[in-house]
């Protein structure tokens, strides 16, 4: 699954050949194996696997939130993400965790993307 185009992967999910936790659960075993990279500044693994389930219940019951339910996402580190520390990759940010979800973080959640973590960037995406 993980070499497919997000078309395949979504018509997958739907058709039941992959469940949306067996999807993040691969997700997370690639960015662990592949942690080397850095490409990762925070990885959500629960926040994943919840989002996982609830998606798994969503096709269950036939009601599906669209193509994005269940497909894993990241999101540049300086996107605010409610309960999630997001740094914008600099040291003056550390320890800051948003209290609201910047509104692209939030049109991908609301159609049930899965928000597997924070991805490294130059500090404050000024590179």
């Amino acid at each position: 699954m993980l070499g497919r185009t997000l078309r395949e992967v979504s018509v997958a999910l739907k058709q039941g050949q992959i469940t949306p936790t067996e999807l993040c659960q691969r997700c997370l075993s690639l960015i662990k194996k592949t942690k080397f990279l850095n490409a990762y500044i925070t990885v959500s693994e629960e926040v994943a696997l919840k989002q996982a389930e609830e998606s798994e219940k969503r096709y269950k019951k036939g009601h599906s939130l669209g193509d994005l339910d269940g497909i894993p996402i990241a999101v540049k580190d300086n996107f605010s993400t409610s309960g999630i520390e997001t740094t914008c990759a600099s040291n003056m940010l550390k320890g800051y965790v948003p209290p609201y979800n910047a509104t692209v973080v939030q049109k991908l959640l609301d159609q049930g993307a899965l928000l597997m973590g924070k991805t490294n960037l130059d500090e404050f995406a000024m590179g």
